[in-house]
């Protein structure tokens, strides 16, 4: 986990992008150029605190952070950061605009994912990746953020292709970044966050390129999580999203749940509201160019077939015009032009 990419964060109460990066005393990574266990980033302007244990940087907004959890840091490591940090962080806690329904929140998504067997191995995950790097195009050399990182398996397979690039990965399950870090132990240069989408935690203009699977449909306003990706994107920088389709026939024939029951945070869920036209609409108010939106995948990835003959018949149906509708999934290419929005 490179310490070098803490120059990235911005701070999602004020926007100051001067977070003061301090160990405890009972870290051995002081002077170490990858990320202790154990830290705080506290914000300049602001005075707001956010935490790093086990080497994954929170930075949630206030109204999803959980007073118990933030208690329970100060309890468990408050001595090692010396006397008037800790009262600076009792403080300030004091201030918070905690919400009550915070922990509910988190309990739908910090569950484990039942993983039958290794998804990279799956037909339709390569057909995912390789839409994903035909999108954000060659990043030896530049920093890619993944939204909703799930639990790494798009990074690994990136990081396999391009393993000196830098890689930020962004959920709001810890759980789910956890098991991020334990695929992707092997590289130094990555940095996990959590955070929520419509609050990107980082400078402007920053990433080459940004990409998210399964993640746009969790947002009850699709333009404002859009913006910030936007937002957070470098000029001429490669965006591209994967979403489900809910015109899927597996939706239709009832094989798959057309919308699963949420939890009422996000039971505006955008599901339903998918479709090529919406897509299309929420990207361009967003502000992004050069759109195009295609369907993906039709056939299940675990179907017994030659790959060749596999990727041969999904690359028929994309093109028959009545049959091409009920693809798996709806895939969006863009960019951020300097003098558009």
């Amino acid at each position: 986990m490179s310490r070098s990419l803490l120059k990235l964060l911005a701070c999602p109460s004020c926007g100051n992008s001067e977070l003061e990066y301090i160990v405890s005393d009972e870290s051995v990574d002081n002077v170490s150029s990858q990320l202790a266990d154990v830290a705080l980033l506290i914000c300049s302007s602001c005075d707001q605190w956010y935490t790093i244990e086990t080497r994954i940087v929170c930075l949630l907004p206030d109204r999803l952070r959980v007073r118990s959890a933030d208690e329970a840091f100060i309890d468990k490591h408050g001595a090692f950061f010396g006397v008037s940090i800790c009262k600076h962080l009792s403080a300030v806690n004091a201030t918070r605009s905690y919400s009550s329904d915070a922990s509910e929140f988190f309990s739908y998504f910090d569950v484990p994912i039942r993983i039958a067997k290794d998804r990279t191995k799956n037909k339709n995950h390569q057909l995912k990746f390789e839409e994903i790097l035909r999108g954000i195009g060659a990043i030896e050399n530049g920093i890619c953020l993944e939204l909703a990182c799930g639990n790494g398996t798009h990074a690994s397979s990136l990081l396999e292709v391009y393993p000196d690039a830098s890689y930020v990965g962004v959920d709001i399950a810890p759980m789910r970044l956890r098991e991020t870090l334990q695929r992707l132990g092997d590289y130094r240069n990555i940095l996990l966050v959590q955070a929520t989408l419509d609050v990107l935690p980082f400078r402007d203009n920053t990433f080459s390129a940004v990409y998210m699977v399964s993640a746009l449909q969790y947002l009850e306003d699709p333009e404002i999580g859009l913006n910030e990706a936007r937002r957070v994107l470098a000029d001429d920088g490669s965006f591209v999203s994967l979403d489900y389709n809910p015109q899927c026939y597996a939706s239709a024939l009832g094989l798959i749940q057309k919308k699963q029951e949420y939890d009422t945070q996000i039971d505006q869920c955008l599901y339903e509201k998918m479709s090529k036209e919406n897509l299309g609409k929420w990207m361009s108010a967003s502000g992004f160019s050069d759109i195009k939106i295609r369907n993906l995948l039709f056939l299940p990835g675990n179907l017994p077939l030659p790959d060749v003959v596999y990727r041969i018949i999904n690359g028929i149906l994309e093109w028959i015009p009545f049959i091409k509708h009920f693809s798996i999934m709806l895939a969006s290419h863009s960019r951020k032009r300097g003098c558009s929005k």
